[in-house]
């Protein structure tokens, strides 16, 4: 396959529309999925929260911290996800911490979200980290007799949830790998089979057609658009043998007139060359007529130049005839 085949470039931009959809799937799915265990781990916050609160049901309970302080381990000894209870009461100098599983805070002043949720009597969450990972903070008003007289902090662990989402997001990635590359192997059979093979075979025609192998035909039995280029190419590849068919009986009437022409040039000639050389003996002829004509002229001269002599001088003649015939 050579460099720069249409196989690799459809298959690479399919691979990269392929790994932008998975990667943004994965991203909304993996999100979404967090939002819901958030939701779950919410919800759970605050039926622990509602749960402590049915315990306490009067004033007596709140001045008991002992029994706080039990309702608080119980809680967390059957939730282990809590990181923290509190429970925040007013006094004279504010909201404090009366009970707590951390007897550090105890008695300290309440964050001000406490105090918010006292004011607007609405439960406040949100989300901090804790040792590198992830918690949830509610803060819930506490009711006795349907009066707010404090708030209940609790900080709820999601490490498990955060390495339950890790896990999805791995075994996502890795799914959406092997699907990458089993769409991948895919796409580049149906391609090849559907695209590439027909393209080959149409470039090998073309090949063999400007060699000048006009009788090569490709197989083309799709209804689509390679199917009807490979009609396309036939029909071409038919009307230029038949021009080319043409243009050799053209071409052969033409050598047949063309030496048709030259014999009767040749004819032409040798009958030229014929009379050239009659020409040339009657020219003979002439000149030997000419030679003879200029004697005969050359003697009628002397002859009537001699008659002449003998009667101007017939003494000279009769003496020439005496002389001629002794």
């Amino acid at each position: 396959m050579v460099k720069g085949s249409i196989v690799f470039k459809v298959i690479g931009t399919i691979v990269g529309l392929l790994i932008v959809f998975f990667g943004i799937y994965t991203y909304v799915y993996i999100n979404q999925a967090k939002r819901v265990f958030d939701e779950l781990e919410q919800n759970k916050a605050v039926s622990l929260v509602q749960t402590l609160d049915a315990n306490i049901s009067s004033a007596d309970d709140l001045n008991d911290v002992h029994k706080l302080q039990v309702y608080i381990n119980k809680l967390m000894w059957v939730n282990p996800d809590l990181i923290r209870v509190s429970i925040n009461l007013p006094t004279e100098t504010g909201l404090r911490v009366v009970a707590s599983n951390a007897d550090q805070e105890i008695g300290q002043l309440s964050s001000e979200n406490n105090q918010k949720a006292i004011r607007e009597d609405s439960l406040i969450s949100g989300y901090d980290t804790i040792e590198s990972s992830r918690a949830l903070i509610i803060i819930s008003p506490l009711h006795v007799a349907g009066q707010t007289v404090g708030t209940y902090e609790m900080t709820l662990s999601l490490a498990k949830v955060d390495v339950i989402i890790s896990q999805w997001e791995v075994r996502l990635l890795i799914a959406n790998a092997m699907a990458i590359i089993i769409l991948f192997f895919l796409t580049y059979l149906i391609i090849r089979i559907v695209i590439f093979n027909p393209i080959r075979q149409l470039s090998k025609g073309m090949e063999y057609v400007g060699e000048g192998n006009l009788d090569y035909s490709v197989h083309a039995t799709a209804d689509d658009e390679i199917g009807r280029l490979g009609v396309l190419f036939n029909t071409m590849t038919r009307r230029l043998k038949e021009y080319k068919d043409k243009i050799e009986g053209y071409s052969h009437l033409l050598e047949q007139q063309v030496e048709t022409k030259t014999e009767e040039l040749h004819e032409k000639e040798s009958e030229l060359e014929t009379k050239k050389v009659e020409m040339e003996k009657m020219n003979e002829m002439l000149k030997e007529r000419s030679k003879k004509m200029a004697e005969l002229v050359e003697k009628t001269k002397e002859e009537i130049a001699r008659q002449e002599s003998a009667i101007k001088n017939p003494m000279v003649d009769e003496t020439f005839n005496k002389d001629s015939r002794g």
